[in-house]
């Protein structure tokens, strides 16, 4: 009698156990207020690029699809490593020269210039300030821990991203 009593103490005793560390397991991998670095739920709404092509600028043929665009280039990248894993040195993209500052939002992709550089800078806008110089543009690789040490003006950006070709 007293082993048929100590199986139902333990038996009692570990489902409470195991109904405590799922309880808990859950609290640490599904986090509603995305407080847990563990957490596998994405509830942070992070700021993504534009829309700059319209449903009707894509045209779906049966020997492909094509794209109205004006002033666009075909881009590649170097090696920084700034923009992985969104883009890298094999990406192919699509980039289009904004036409005015208004175009451009906190979240889209730009190529923009800086004085003594070579090569233009791809990084995503995530800030939109003015000055006594006016608007300017806080920019930041993916990648990277801070964001890039220049303000950005219209005059510097070349180009948006709009499209990668992976």
């Amino acid at each position: 009698m007293k082993k048929d009593s100590f199986k139902v103490i333990f038996t009692f005793l570990s489902l409470i156990l195991f109904f405590s560390l799922g309880f808990i397991s859950s609290n640490i991998f599904f986090d509603s207020n995305n407080q847990n670095p563990l957490s596998l739920s994405a509830t942070i709404e992070k700021n993504s690029p534009s829309n700059w092509i319209n449903e009707d600028d894509l045209i779906i043929e049966n020997d492909g699809i094509k794209i109205k665009l004006n002033n666009y280039i075909i881009a590649r990248f170097s090696n920084t490593n700034s923009m992985d894993p969104f883009l890298d040195e094999n990406s192919n993209a699509i980039e289009i020269k904004p036409e005015n500052a208004d175009q451009i939002n906190v979240g889209d992709i730009v190529s923009y210039r800086v004085k003594g550089e070579v090569n233009p800078i791809i990084h995503r806008i995530i800030d939109i300030d003015y000055d006594e110089n006016g608007y300017y543009y806080i920019l930041k690789g993916d990648n990277n821990n801070l964001p890039d040490p220049y303000k950005v003006r219209f005059n510097q950006i070349g180009y948006v991203l709009v499209g990668i070709l992976y």
